[in-house]
């Protein structure tokens, strides 16, 4: 899954109802970015973010109390075969030579909640934010019964100090937070994990 708010460029903020979603580029995996916080190096992976949509719930409005936990991710992301390690990918060459067709580079979309990881198919739009942020909203407007359209926020960093969002403004950087940032990610993994 990716890691929550770790964009390559400043995303997007969208206000929708009770929620509000970010659209991140290429964020890390979170085992990645927990990695990195922990000083190891990242391990390299086949599986590449494109674009995530990460969906919370304004902190008033959450039903479930004080949380600021994630309530589903989308996600464009590309595997690439060819960094599978030998073993999988005969296997996987066996499989795709048997259905007639080629291994190859795929880009699927996939959708993360507290319940279940989904594969939605292949992701046929173009790899822009514009393209992905298309292909997100009526994703989320079906999973989470969402009406009317989202508002434009911002940047993903507009979050922060939001009286929409009812997160608090973030603080100058100091010491405990990458701390902070290790315990948000690591409530996360546990939640998935007891939900799968």
């Amino acid at each position: 899954m990716p890691a929550n708010w770790i964009s390559m460029q400043p995303g997007e903020l969208w206000l929708w109802g009770d929620i509000f979603f970010i659209i991140q580029v290429n964020p890390p995996q979170l085992a990645s970015a927990l990695q990195a916080e922990s000083g190891k190096p990242a391990e390299p992976s086949p599986l590449k973010y494109e674009f995530a949509a990460t969906a919370f719930y304004c902190a008033d409005k959450n039903p479930h109390g004080s949380s600021r936990r994630p309530i589903a991710s989308v996600t464009i992301e590309t595997m690439d075969y060819s960094k599978v390690n030998k073993a999988l990918s005969a296997v996987l060459s066996k499989l795709a030579a048997a259905n007639g067709s080629e291994l190859k580079q795929s880009t699927m979309t996939g959708l993360f909640t507290a319940s279940m990881r989904v594969n939605l198919g292949e992701y046929p739009g173009a790899l822009t934010i514009d393209a992905a942020r298309q292909h997100f909203i009526p994703i989320l407007r079906s999973q989470l019964g969402l009406e009317g359209e989202p508002v434009r926020g911002g940047v993903i960093a507009d979050a922060w100090g939001n009286p929409f969002t009812g997160l608090p403004a973030r603080k100058a950087r100091s010491g405990c937070g990458a701390a902070v940032l290790s315990l948000m990610l690591l409530v996360a993994v546990i939640a998935v994990c007891r939900a799968v």
